[in-house]
This record gives structure tokens, C-alpha cells and sequence, in this order.
């Protein structure tokens, strides 16, 4: 849901029930959209305002928790709850969970190791230190090999690439191509290049005439946006509804 809500009129087929969600903010370069959730119940209205289903941290205080109207138990009772993750800052909770999901938060994906070959791993090192505990002592202990320094700089991620076929595109006028078009038309390549950034698939948009960011830069004649383009990926053999490629708008 937070996806379409985010998406709804900039990404091809990304709608929102406009019977369920009316759009009542923007920011300039679509970051932020807030929505008016419709149809309310208004038995629920009322059942959240009433201050009895208020919960106070104490009696007479200011500071009094919401709670959501009885109509959305079943609904609540299907969450996860991620109580754990705080569990486990605090040094409880299941810590091997936890670490998993961040892992995985973090674009890896860790393998939990089966039980048997856990079992296995213990009885071995059980095992092994309890036959050369007697000779252990006897021999010298080997200089630990010092780990290599840390420069603190880690490697940058690769640049994301679209992965939309351009041909499959449709070419539709949006409230995406009307904002894109005014970004090539003042120059602002940095606001395209972190649109970009975040929403590869944007590069191939196109407007209901066939035309897209690329036309639009040959036709402001920025190359700076042009080579930028390029390198995410677009397309400049791609023809609009009048049968022109890109380069055909440069300004010569």
C-alpha cells in the first residue's frame, strides 16, 4: 500500500482507489505525498475521540495513548510484532532473529546453519579441547597475527540500473513527466540525478507524444543531462509519434 501511495500517477500502472485516497500534499520533487484516508467509519470517529477509550499515563495527565477502534481488531491481531527488535538492543529478545532481519535489511542474506551440523560443530570443539588441554600447556602459544587496518572508507553500492524494457512504456501524460520535463527544462541535474537514483525505471518514461527525458535534453541542448541519462540506461534509438529520435531535437 505504501508503495502505490508513494508511486500513484509516476511509475507506469501504480494507482491508488481514488475512492479510498485523496492526495492533499507534494513536495516539489514528489518525496513526500500526504493522503486523506476516505470513508471513515464514523462510529470508529467517534469511538477514537472519546476520551474514556484514551489511555493516560496517569490520571488527570496530558500525555494519553490513542488506540484504534475495536472495527480493526481482527486486522491488528495479523501484525508482526517487531517487539523484539527493541528486546534485543536492551540485551534480550531473540537475538539470532534479529540479526538476520538486519542482515537482510541490509541486502545480504545470511544462512542459519542447520541444528545437526551445530550439534556436530560443538561436539568436535568439546572434543578437540579436551585432548590437547594436556599438552596445551607445554607448548608456546603462537603470536596472534594482527588484523588488517581499517581505513574506515567503505566501498560505494553499484549505481542502480532499470530494469523496464522501454518498449513497454506506455505514453501517458503524468504528473512524473510534467515534473521530470521541468527539471531538464532549468538544468537541475542534480534533483534528476537523485530522482534517478532512487527510481532507475524513471529514465524511460515517456509522455503521450512518445517523448521522454532524452528529447527533452537534446532539446534543451544540455549535455551534462544528456550523459547522464546515457549512463542510467536510456535508450537513443527510440522514435516519438512523428518518427524522430532524440538527437533530431538538438538545437544545432
Amino acid at each position: 500500500l505504501l508503495y502505490k501511495l508513494h508511486s500513484a500517477g509516476m511509475r507506469p500502472g501504480v494507482e491508488v482507489d481514488p475512492n479510498r485516497f485523496r492526495e492533499v500534499f507534494r513536495s516539489k520533487f514528489q518525496k513526500v505525498r500526504i493522503y486523506q484516508v476516505l470513508k471513515v467509519s464514523q462510529e470508529s470517529k467517534r469511538w477514537v475521540a472519546d476520551p474514556a477509550n484514551r489511555i493516560c499515563d496517569a490520571p488527570g495527565s496530558w500525555y494519553c495513548v490513542g488506540q484504534y477502534p475495536p472495527a480493526l481488531d481482527k486486522l491488528i491481531a495479523k501484525r508482526k510484532n517487531f517487539a523484539q527488535l527493541e528486546d534485543f538492543n536492551k540485551g534480550g529478545g531473540d537475538a539470532e532473529y534479529t540479526k538476520e532481519y538486519m542482515a537482510r535489511m541490509n541486502g545480504e542474506k545470511p544462512s542459519r546453519p542447520s541444528r545437526s551440523s551445530s550439534s556436530s560443530s560443538k561436539k568436535s570443539k568439546s572434543s578437540s579441547s579436551s585432548s590437547s588441554s594436556s599438552g596445551e600447556k607445554k607448548k608456546k602459544k603462537k603470536k596472534a597475527t594482527p588484523p588488517p587496518e581499517d581505513d574506515g572508507e567503505d566501498a560505494p553500492p553499484p549505481p542502480r540500473m532499470s530494469t523496464v524494457n522501454p518498449k513497454d512504456v506506455p505514453w501517458e501524460n503524468t504528473e512524473a513527466t510534467t515534473a521530470m520535463w521541468q527539471l531538464i527544462d532549468r538544468g537541475d541535474l542534480q534533483n534528476i540525478e537523485g530522482w534517478l537514483s532512487q527510481d532507475p525505471d524513471a529514465v524511460h518514461m515517456r509522455s503521450e507524444d512518445g517523448r521522454g527525458p532524452l528529447w527533452w535534453a537534446n532539446e534543451a541542448g544540455n549535455q551534462d543531462i544528456i550523459d547522464l541519462l546515457r549512463a542510467k540506461g536510456v535508450r537513443n534509438d527510440l522514435k516519438d509519434s512523428t518518427g524522430k529520435v532524440p538527437r533530431e531535437l538538438r538545437k544545432k
